[in-house]
């Protein structure tokens, strides 16, 4: 009896004196994208080349504008007219202008009069990540993707309620401010954001060509109908 007393005793001693601890196994999930075939896959099943740049690298680039973002890709050159107005032309693999499709959200953002699109003007607080088609696609995507795909997916407002205010000043007289607040219900998310910037330019120009006084506003709008369906409204 009291042998068993002191195996019990001892028993519990060492289930206090160990410890016991639980790990967490992590999974690490490959990147999905949906430009290459216009449906969710692994990166790694698409049949052609693509690149994404996250969230992640677009805060670390502090680049000013998309053409400065997308000059950090493989396989992309950024040909600039200089200064922070002036015209950025995309060329990949020696196709540029309209022979290149650009979406926002998966929509054709290109002009429909010549295709061009100001690259500029788009800014990068609003863009959540961006997924580039180095190759042609125009049996999914019609003739202006002869050359490549570039899809840039906004920002979604997920879970946050937050308000961020950005400031930044330069020379040339450069300022920029952004305001962009987040605000969700149980169903639907609201996200707005409000980009200002302005330059006195780098050239003593009395017809103020250089100048630039640009205002971006976006709004977005996301109300989840189930797990499966949801409706997204855009203004910009």
């Amino acid at each position: 009896m009291l042998r068993k007393v002191v195996l019990v005793m001892l028993t519990a001693l060492l289930i206090l004196v160990v410890p016991v601890s639980a790990q967490e196994e992590v999974m690490e999930l490959d990147e999905v994208v949906v430009t290459a075939s216009r449906y969710e896959e692994s990166i790694m099943d698409t049949p052609v080349s693509i690149e994404v740049i996250d969230q992640e690298e677009i805060e670390e680039s502090n680049a000013r504008n998309l053409a400065e973002l997308l000059s950090n890709a493989g396989g992309i050159h950024i040909k600039d007219n200089g200064g922070l107005i002036a015209k950025k032309d995309i060329i990949i693999r020696g196709t540029r202008g309209d022979q290149l499709l650009y979406l926002i959200d998966g929509q054709p953002y290109n002009s429909p009069q010549d295709g061009v699109v100001r690259l500029e003007d788009i800014p990068i607080s609003i863009i959540e990540r961006i997924e580039i088609l180095k190759s042609s696609a125009s049996s999914i995507y019609g003739a202006n993707a002869l050359g490549g795909v570039i899809n840039i997916i906004t920002k979604d407002a997920g879970n946050l309620k937050e308000t961020k205010v950005d400031i930044g000043i330069g020379s040339y007289n450069t300022r920029k401010f952004n305001l962009s607040t987040v605000y969700n219900w149980d169903k639907a998310s609201f996200l707005f954001s409000y980009d200002n910037l302005t330059t006195d330019g780098h050239r003593d120009d009395p017809k103020q060509e250089s100048k630039l006084d640009r205002n971006n506003y976006f709004l977005k709008y996301k109300h989840n109908f189930s797990d499966v369906t949801s409706m997204n409204l855009t203004f910009r």
